[in-house]
This record gives C-alpha cells, sequence and structure tokens, in this order.
C-alpha cells in the first residue's frame, strides 16, 4: 500500500512543480511505531505534519493499516486534494 501513496504523493509533486525530497521509513512493529508516532500505514507527513489534519491529535499509534475520509468516503490512500492542501 504505502507504493501507490508513494506515487501518488509523486504524481502531486509532479502536477504542481514542485522541489522535493522523500524519506521512506519501515516501520517493524509497535515500538517503531512510537518511536515515529506512526498512526498507521500509509502515514504521508509534508514537513513533518501529516497530511490527514484530523491524526494530528492522535496519539494510538498503530502498527497497521489505516484509512483516509473524504467526502464521508473512506479510502486507504490519501486524495490528491488532501495531498495538495
Amino acid at each position: 500500500m504505502w507504493q501507490q501513496a508513494f506515487a501518488r504523493l509523486q504524481e502531486v509533486v509532479v502536477e504542481e512543480g514542485l522541489p522535493w525530497r522523500a524519506e521512506v521509513i519501515k516501520i517493524r512493529d509497535q515500538a517503531d511505531s512510537y518511536r515515529h508516532k506512526f498512526v498507521g500505514l500509509p502515514t504521508i507527513r509534508v514537513d513533518g505534519c501529516d497530511v490527514d489534519a484530523d491524526a494530528w491529535p492522535r496519539t494510538d499509534y498503530e502498527f497497521g493499516c489505516r484509512s483516509y475520509q473524504d467526502e464521508g468516503k473512506i479510502f486507504g490512500l490519501p486524495s490528491k486534494e488532501m495531498l495538495r492542501s
């Protein structure tokens, strides 16, 4: 799933003509989840902030999957609009 999220992020960056650098962090277990404040796969952060503002106050760090809500629907990836904002 992270590969699809990364590809979507790359599409948005190219469409917007933005310079960028990405770092992929492998989360191996629950301890890694806490260490990196990881709220589930896939997580994308820009300048340290999760692209989903609803995740900012979360402290339920997970070694597992997450979902994103957009217009009342649930998806496994953040939308392009979420990534742009």
